[in-house]
């Protein structure tokens, strides 16, 4: 399956970022993590946080591992996000197109019956109703997934 890269613009980031308080020692990977830009901005606001991401692609890979030198906290991963152990993860974040989604919906169910957070940006993983929607314009929103509100993650 092929997914475009379409960069999460730091004004988005930005805004979950607002009712987004991840706890000190969180585990939180990007799931198509394309620059890292995600995890460089967690990065640069939480520095008590273990960010990770998984790329497929090897040109962003490299661009990925290139940006992210020097921030402690992140290491990425060449990989395909369909066979990643998501359990290992206090949190899951995508911006991943709707077949992706549905392609990981069983997992997702998993790893939230787990007590997994999920927030995907601007596409909804299908059969799950979100906890939470926050729109950000006309368009672009994030759906927040959990079964059990995880403490010290949300301020929603």
């Amino acid at each position: 399956m092929r997914i475009p890269y379409y960069p999460s613009r730091e004004s988005r980031v930005k805004k979950l970022l607002e009712v987004f308080e991840p706890k000190s020692g969180v585990k939180i990977i990007d799931l198509g993590s394309g620059d890292g830009r995600i995890l460089r901005i967690l990065s640069s606001k939480y520095d008590d946080i273990y960010l990770y991401g998984v790329e497929k692609d090897k040109v962003l890979f490299d661009i990925s591992n290139k940006l992210s030198k020097g921030y402690g906290n992140i290491k990425i991963f060449n990989g395909d996000l369909f066979h990643v152990d998501i359990s290992r993860y206090d949190i899951v974040y995508t911006y991943l197109t709707s077949d992706a989604l549905k392609r990981l919906r069983d997992r997702a169910e998993d790893f939230l019956s787990r007590g997994g957070t999920w927030i995907a940006l601007d596409y909804s993983i299908p059969g799950i109703k979100p906890r939470h929607i926050i729109k950000l314009d006309g368009w672009h929103k994030y759906y927040i997934y959990y079964f059990e509100k995880p403490r010290g993650y949300l301020k929603v």
